[in-house]
């Protein structure tokens, strides 16, 4: 199987810009703006890095009732790393002590690993004005957004058995994740903690679910308000 055609279900292109929020110039800022910041505050909550900091996962999982080993290597999935990397490079990390955390066995090399656990993902970038800020006393004074961006976060896990891949069976893919996520962050050395402990908890499964992970790592499944929701 040619490892540079693997299934990899994200559609959106990795599209990374420097953002900020537009502020007012204003020094006396009215009560308005100063609640918005305490929203901003709050989101760094959820999805962020702070010690409260809680991620909302959507989490598609499938698995092949096959058996395989447990030593294990971590490798590069079908995406564009730059040489040296820190980002991915403090992913992999996080995936291999989440999987390792579960009884698996890191391999001294793919020669003599059972699994080869390919990680990938995309960070895309939105932005959004939940109000519009304006001084009406102030005259001449245009009204003013403030905006916030919002990164979601694809990530996709594949494990291929390396006795079936070396002797060309197809059936070499024993299960996969995908995780999907939105939050104030596009940092993924930040956000790969709580993501690989969901792929840890689901891998080898199958089937779909809604999970938060909270600060401690505690992964607390749950039904999403909205259908259709997708964090």
């Amino acid at each position: 199987m040619n490892h540079s055609s693997r299934w990899l279900a994200i559609s959106n292109p990795i599209a990374r810009r420097a953002s900020g929020a537009v502020g007012l110039t204003r020094p006396a800022w009215p009560l308005r703006v100063l609640a918005l910041m305490v929203l901003a505050a709050g989101l760094a909550g959820c999805g962020g890095t702070g010690g409260g900091a809680k991620y909302t996962l959507h989490l598609d999982a499938y698995a092949e009732r096959v058996t395989y080993g447990k030593r294990f290597v971590v490798l590069q999935g079908v995406m564009e790393v730059k040489p040296g990397d820190t980002q991915f490079k403090a992913a992999c990390e996080e995936l291999a002590k989440a999987v390792e955390a579960k009884g698996y066995q890191r391999a001294a090399s793919i020669e003599e690993a059972d699994l080869g656990l390919y990680l990938a993902y995309h960070v895309t970038e939105s932005s959004r004005a939940p109000f519009d800020n304006f001084h009406p006393r102030t005259p001449g004074l245009a009204p003013q957004q403030l905006f916030f961006s919002e990164y979601t976060r694809d990530v996709v896990v594949e494990a291929v058995d390396m006795a079936r891949y070396k002797a060309n069976d197809p059936q070499n893919v024993v299960w996969k994740i995908h995780v999907a996520s939105k939050g104030p962050t596009s940092d993924m050395a930040k956000a790969m903690p709580y993501i690989a402990a969901a792929v840890a908890r689901y891998m080898g499964t199958s089937g779909e679910v809604f999970v938060e992970v909270d600060s401690n790592f505690d992964i607390h499944p749950f039904k999403p308000a909205k259908q259709h929701y997708r964090p």
